[in-house]
C-alpha cells in the first residue's frame, strides 16, 4: 500500500516541478525537495519514489536534490524542521501523514506542499480535490 501511494504522488510532484521547465532550463537549475517522514530514508516507499522520480528525468545530484535528514524524523520534530526547509529555500516539501502535513503548513503557505496522509478533505488540509468530467 505504501509504494502505491509512493507512486501514485509522482504525478502531483511532477506537476509541481514542472519538468517541462527543467528541461528549457537545462543543468541550470536544481530542484530542492524538502521532506518531513517518520519513515527512514531506506524504506521501500521512498525508495520506490525516488527510483520513479529518476525515470521521470529528475536524477538526483544532477538536476533534484532531496532531503535525507528529512526522514525517520519523531512528530515532535516536524515542525522545526519544516521551517529549516523553508529558509533553505526548497522548491517542494513532500510529507506524509496529518502530524507531518500540519507542520509544513504551519512553516509556510508559499512552498507546494505534497502531502500523503488519508483524508486531506476532512482534515481540513485541502478544500476539494478538482474533479473531471468523463469524456
Amino acid at each position: 500500500m505504501r509504494r502505491r501511494r509512493a507512486l501514485l504522488a509522482l504525478p502531483a510532484l511532477a506537476t509541481a516541478l514542472r519538468p517541462g521547465m527543467a528541461r528549457a532550463q537545462g543543468a541550470a537549475r536544481r530542484w530542492r525537495l524538502g521532506s518531513l517522514h517518520a519513515s527512514p530514508w531506506t524504506a521501500a516507499h521512498h525508495v520506490a519514489f525516488r527510483e520513479a522520480l529518476d525515470r521521470l528525468g529528475f536524477v538526483e545530484g544532477r538536476n533534484i536534490t532531496s532531503d535525507p535528514e528529512g526522514h525517520g524524523l519523531r512528530p515532535d520534530a516536524y515542525a522545526a524542521h519544516a521551517v529549516k526547509l523553508v529558509q533553505r529555500g526548497v522548491d517542494v516539501i513532500h510529507v506524509t501523514g496529518d502530524a507531518a502535513t500540519e507542520a509544513a503548513r504551519a512553516a509556510t503557505r508559499q512552498v507546494p506542499i505534497l502531502a500523503l496522509a488519508d483524508d486531506l478533505v476532512a482534515r481540513g488540509f485541502a478544500k476539494g480535490f478538482a474533479r473531471r468530467k468523463a469524456t
